[in-house]
């Protein structure tokens, strides 16, 4: 019996994406997951551009998407949010590390 990762919903006859979501998750959270991943790599590929200071405050959103990847990630939608976590993590070391070292100069 096929059902949905998302909403539960099952059924003989349910049809499910590649993503093994129903008709009615799948659009909204295909969607989802496209802009937050969007969003995680321009900030990514952005924050460099910035003073240390804004590096630092634009890490929470970068955070904050990861985690409702997460959350994707949880429900076997997804399977890149571990790797984005390891990411995160490095560039969140590399900038506070950065920050304590321009403080302390």
């Amino acid at each position: 019996m096929a059902q949905c990762k998302n909403c539960g919903e099952k059924g003989w006859f349910l049809r499910l994406s590649e993503f093994r979501l129903c008709n009615a998750c799948h659009p909204h959270i295909a969607a989802d997951i496209k802009r937050r991943m969007d969003f995680i790599f321009k900030e990514s590929a952005d924050i460099v551009n910035h003073p240390l200071s804004t590096q630092a405050h634009r890490l929470d959103p970068i955070k904050r998407n990861i985690d409702a990847l997460c959350e994707y990630e949880k429900k076997s939608i997804v399977n890149c949010a571990v790797e984005l976590l390891d990411m995160y993590n490095s560039l969140h070391e590399e900038i506070i590390a950065a920050v304590a070292k321009e403080i302390s100069e």
